[in-house]
């Protein structure tokens, strides 16, 4: 799944899970608002209904105060003569009996005196004197007397019992209801009718307000006096009157929790989906990588032209073999990949062993390979082994091993190369060079046999003088006996020399160089050379073979010889390496000449190159007797002057004292 996708699928799911949160919470406000706005509004027209029932009672208790004050009564009690008025105080008592609206009356003269009193008492029966105490309003009309203002009659307001009773009146406890002055002012109030002069009915619904603890409506219930009749609603009421909706929340936050868990879960699904599927793909994919992967490397390994096998290194048994090496040496069923089927496992042969395609000591030697690979890693290559083909034909290869880690499987790479042509190639190159030197040393070898030819004739001739002398005879015939034998051994060297053989068993060094230093000496352009030996006082053994190993410093010293033009100093030292590759015997010839051009160093050993009358070929030949033996050869400059060549063969540890050239 791409990065882009994955971030759409978890925006779109986190925006679902924010939509429901947000909207739970929309639902729960406006839950919230609207039954608080309901409430605000049962509360209002509560509010209204008792404005408008108060604005009633007080245009009715206005009427009463007009009728008191227009009654005769009313006008004698307050013009003069109070004796007389005094008596017509009883017809205001019937009037308080009669009315429910008031509960208080008082005449008060122009001149602010109170000529009568009466109230209410707690049983309902009318009294003489002061009223008490009460928020209900007075309500005033003026007496008038001739056109002339005599005094005026004030009535207070009955509060009817329901005002206060919020219990009943108001569908919410704590509603709390008073009467206040007008804010409204009064001057602003039209002009002209008499009941808008004096007051008028009817309530009129003020703004409302907002306090610091609750809403407050107020209605305007009279002018004259200017009152307000208010409302209070507090939040702790409305908080208290929405508790029961705690409920519905609950509902409302337990759909919000199930929807976004849902919602979660859905979104968690899609994206496991979506991940096991870029899984499956990229799994797909990877798995046609490897098939493409594995198919270039079986084609690799099978269109091999050499001989490649998997082998086991503990025992060497046959894993797999490609193409070249099933046919070359008859391995079917190695295919790669190929096993046996399960219930044949049992039954079928051991596997072969790479051991058992080798030639003489290769199984040994191959086996000791694969241990030190197998433990060192690396690469190792081994020389000089044999193997016999699927047609019987022995076959010289290069053995190059490579250990393979497959996880907690470990294998062997093994690369055999065929150089059974070019071994042959070799050994006719080194015929062909040994045929040469031959001939290099034919007038050193003709002059070597002429003087003991001569030698035979003359004491021949002196024998056959000696007449009866037996012992001079005898003498004579002695010499001619080891001229015969200097010419045998000299024909025994060059047979020696000229047979090719193979680079097995063991070799002297020294005795080694004694015979190429035999052979040289038939040279004409060695003889004015002297030789220093060093480390060949003793026995310096190596693996190989010492004819071949003859021609190698033949051509050393013969090379040499010619370099330093017949004279100088020839030094032939041995001495023996160790380093982690194992245990070697160097021989160093080192020369007086004027050394090697430097462009010339690195085409030394190439086939044919000479600057001189030579085939080119001594170098090549002797390089590749080197390599067959498993050593080197090498060519360097020496700082003083002259060149020096070392071989380095490997060393025989089976015999090997401590009496040898270190």
């Amino acid at each position: 799944m791409s990065p882009l996708r994955t971030l759409f699928v978890l925006v779109v799911f986190v925006a679902l899970g924010v939509i429901e949160i947000w909207s739970g919470f929309s639902r729960i406000s406006a839950l919230r608002d609207g039954r608080r706005a309901e409430l605000v509004q049962v509360t209002l027209r509560e509010h209204a209904d008792l404005a408008h029932r108060l604005s009633e009672r007080i245009e009715s208790a206005r009427r009463q105060a007009r009728y008191v004050a227009s009654l005769p009564e009313t006008s004698a009690l307050l013009s003069a003569g109070g004796a007389s008025g005094a008596g017509r105080a009883a017809a205001f008592d019937d009037f308080l009996a009669a009315f429910d609206d008031v509960d208080a009356l008082e005449l008060v003269d122009a001149g602010g005196a109170a000529r009568l009193r009466r109230a209410r008492g707690g049983d309902g029966a009318v009294r003489e004197g002061a009223p008490s105490q009460s928020e209900a309003p007075w309500i005033a009309a003026d007496v008038r007397v001739d056109g002339a203002l005599a005094g005026r009659v004030r009535v207070r307001l009955t509060l009817p019992p329901w005002l206060h009773a919020s219990a009943t009146t108001h569908a919410l406890p704590g509603v709390g209801d008073r009467f206040v002055p007008s804010r409204v002012d009064a001057a602003a109030a039209p002009s002209g009718a008499e009941d808008d002069a004096s007051g008028g009915a009817g309530a009129v619904p003020l703004p409302e307000r907002r306090e610091a603890d609750g809403v407050c409506f107020a209605s305007r219930v009279s002018r004259d006096p200017p009152l307000e009749f208010e409302t209070r609603l507090p939040d702790a009421s409305l908080d208290m009157a929405m508790q029961p909706l705690s409920e519905e929340y609950g509902w409302i936050v337990g759909s919000m929790i199930a929807f976004t868990t849902f919602v979660g879960l859905m979104g968690a699904f899609v994206m496991r989906l979506s991940q096991r599927a870029f899984r499956l793909r990229e799994t797909e994919h990877y798995l046609r990588w490897i098939r493409r992967v594995t198919d270039r490397y079986r084609a690799l390994m099978e269109g091999a032209a050499d001989m490649i096998l998997i082998v086991e290194p503990e025992g060497g048994a046959l894993r797999e073999a490609n193409a070249a090496a099933r046919e070359a040496l008859d391995l079917p069923g190695l295919e790669e990949g190929a096993s046996p089927a399960p219930d044949a496992v049992s039954s079928r042969a051991p596997p072969r062993r790479l051991g058992d395609l080798l030639v003489g000591d290769g199984a040994q030697r191959i086996a000791s390979a694969l241990a030190e690979v197998s433990e060192r890693g690396g690469r190792l290559a081994v020389a000089g082994l044999r193997l016999r083909a699927a047609s019987g034909r022995v076959l010289d290869v290069d053995t190059g091993l490579a250990r393979v880690d497959l996880g907690a499987e470990r294998v062997v790479q093994v690369s055999l190369r065929d150089v059974t042509q070019q071994r042959e190639m070799e050994r006719q190159l080194q015929t062909a060079e040994r045929l040469s030197s031959l001939g290099l040393l034919t007038a050193g070898v003709a002059h070597e046999i002429n003087n003991p030819l001569e030698g035979i004739g003359n004491y021949l001739v002196l024998a056959e003088r000696a007449g009866d002398d037996a012992e001079r005879r005898e003498r004579f015939l002695g010499e001619v006996r080891r001229g015969l034998q200097r010419i045998r051994d000299i024909v025994q060297d060059l047979l020696s020399f000229a047979r090719p053989t193979s680079a097995t068993g063991r070799a002297d060094l020294a005795q080694v160089v004694d015979s190429a230093l035999g052979l040289a000496g038939y040279a004409s352009e060695a003889r004015g050379v002297r030789v220093v030996r060093s480390g060949l006082e003793r026995p310096v053994l190596v693996r190989g073979d010492g004819g071949r190993l003859e021609q190698v410093v033949l051509n050393l010293v013969l090379n040499a010889a010619r370099a330093m033009q017949g004279a100088g100093s020839l030094t032939i030292a041995a001495r023996r390496v160790v380093d982690d590759e194992g245990r070697w015997v160097d021989l160093d010839v080192v020369d007086e000449g004027p050394g090697i051009p430097v462009d010339d160093l690195p085409h030394v050993f190439d086939p044919f190159f000479s600057r001189n009358a030579g085939t080119g070929l001594g170098l090549t030949v002797s390089f590749g007797i080197a390599r067959a033996h498993g050593g080197t050869l090498t060519a360097r400059n020496r700082p003083e002057g002259g060149a020096s060549f070392t071989l380095r063969l490997p060393a025989d540890t089976e015999t090997t004292t401590a009496g040898d050239p270190t």
